[in-house]
């Protein structure tokens, strides 16, 4: 599982925002920001869904509420 999550995922947020910003200037980074939102987004639903085993599956009630305390 963690193979298939490394290719569908990969690091996209840690200096690319400073590497976009100085190559497309700040219309790219607003464009890239949107981006990752998305990515992360899905990092963390459908992503977690990929991790946890099979067995201790939470239900989609859970997974929402762990990412709304995120925020």
């Amino acid at each position: 599982n963690i193979y298939k999550y490394s290719l569908v995922f990969s690091n996209f947020g840690f200096l690319g925002n400073f590497v976009i910003l100085g190559i497309f200037g700040n219309e790219g980074l607003f464009k890239y920001s949107m981006f990752t939102l998305i990515m992360t987004f899905l990092v963390n639903s459908w992503g977690i869904c990929v991790l946890i085993p099979q067995s201790k599956k939470p239900t989609v009630r859970d997974l929402m509420k762990k990412i709304l305390e995120q925020f």
